[in-house]
């Protein structure tokens, strides 16, 4: 059974993760509003990683849970299915009310998928899988579903708008075509990295038992630097070959596929670089924080995180509306002062945590699955925190 302290890293990690989700929707949304705003585009490269750090590190989560709680989930993945129901349903609804009034309607607010729709797919998918398959064939199936992803992109062109829908939904729109989504998170190469997490999770919990603390926070270190070395050696390949085989993007159906591979800011659909890049800075964040922990450094900074990365699903939810309805609907100038407006947003949002977990907590999102249907076990009164 895992000690509170040794999760405490990777919570303090998610909460970071959330912070940069904060700091790109603000960023996101000013630029909307005021197209001058070119600080906008900047900030959004610094938080980048927010996205694949908070895919990585819940499933990071589950398979280091998994692993020192003697391969057995119990309750714990009956909650993680519940909350993974919780995000497609309710909190899908939850998200599509924010974006009424920046998409100008209820039709074309529905446009917008989310990256909670993938980690509702994968969370509910991440206890079957790892309980019933290795570490090693999880990743091989992660790997399958990456390369599935960019076949289908790549050889896949339906013809009828019902085709492009479940495309684009599940693996993303070929490069060239504008998604049918407004904005959305394709399933199948999102689940793709939660499924590998899992199974980098094992990793950590088994390597945290055979290893000091600072042999461990060096493995981490050490293994997001291997990371940020193959994404140059990807780099360093694609220049050669392109060199040798006179590669021209724009001429090329291969090499422009393959190029989408060596850009850490291709995104629509992401390519391999991209996670290889910003999972291995997760990796960095982790191993920077675990440090951190352990030798008591910026404690208040640590607890704050720590509160955020627990209550990571109230405060996306609750930033959405703060961001995408109520920063949009105000519409503020944009002035020398706009470092305040976004400091205030994220006030606003941290002193709602802690309101959240002094009255409530994240017990509450549920649908119920595991108490009012679906398998049914002994439950405590207050259970077991889950957080996403």
């Amino acid at each position: 059974m895992p000690t509170q302290s040794r999760e405490l890293f990777i919570d303090a990690t998610r909460g970071l993760a959330m912070l940069g989700v904060m700091i790109a929707h603000f960023s996101w949304i000013f630029s909307s509003l005021h197209e001058e705003f070119t600080a906008g585009l900047e900030i959004a490269k610094f938080v980048m990683p927010a996205a694949p750090t908070f895919m990585l590190i819940s499933g990071a989560l589950l398979g280091y849970i998994y692993e020192t709680r003697d391969r057995q989930l119990g309750t714990f993945g009956i909650k993680l299915v519940d909350r993974g129901l919780f995000l497609l349903i309710a909190g899908h609804f939850i998200i599509w009310l924010a974006y009424i009034p920046y998409a100008g309607g209820m039709a074309n607010a529905a446009t917008f998928g989310q990256i909670t729709d993938a980690i509702g797919v994968a969370i509910i998918m991440g206890p079957f899988l790892v309980t019933r398959l290795g570490a090693s064939a999880r990743v091989m199936l992660g790997c399958a579903a990456f390369l599935l992803t960019w076949a289908a992109i790549a050889f896949w062109y339906p013809q009828g708008d019902y085709g492009q829908w479940v495309k684009d939904t599940l693996f993303g729109a070929e490069l060239g075509r504008r998604s049918r989504w407004g904005y959305n998170f394709p399933i199948v190469p999102w689940v793709s990295v939660y499924i590998i997490a899992t199974a980098i999770g094992q990793h950590l919990a088994r390597s945290r038992a055979a290893r000091s603390e600072s042999r461990f926070a060096m493995h981490l270190l050490l293994l997001g630097a291997a990371g940020i070395a193959s994404f140059f050696a990807i780099k360093i390949a694609w220049r050669i070959a392109s060199h040798f085989f006179d590669l021209d993007v724009t001429q090329s159906f291969a090499a422009e596929y393959l190029y989408a591979h060596t850009v850490a800011g291709f995104k629509w659909p992401p390519g391999l670089s991209y996670y290889v890049f910003f999972c291995s800075i997760s990796l960095i964040l982790l191993g920077t924080l675990f440090h951190l922990e352990k030798r008591r450094l910026l404690p208040l900074v640590m607890s704050l995180l720590t509160v955020i990365g627990q209550n990571s699903l109230f405060i996306f939810l609750l930033q959405e509306h703060v961001y995408v309805s109520l920063l949009w609907s105000l519409n503020p100038p944009l002035n020398h002062f706009w470092p305040l407006i976004l400091l205030a947003t994220i006030l606003v949002n941290i002193l709602a945590v802690y309101a959240w977990k002094r009255f409530a907590g994240t017990y509450v999102f549920t649908v119920g699955y595991g108490r009012v249907w679906g398998p049914r076990k002994a439950i405590a009164k207050r259970p077991e925190s889950v957080s996403t």
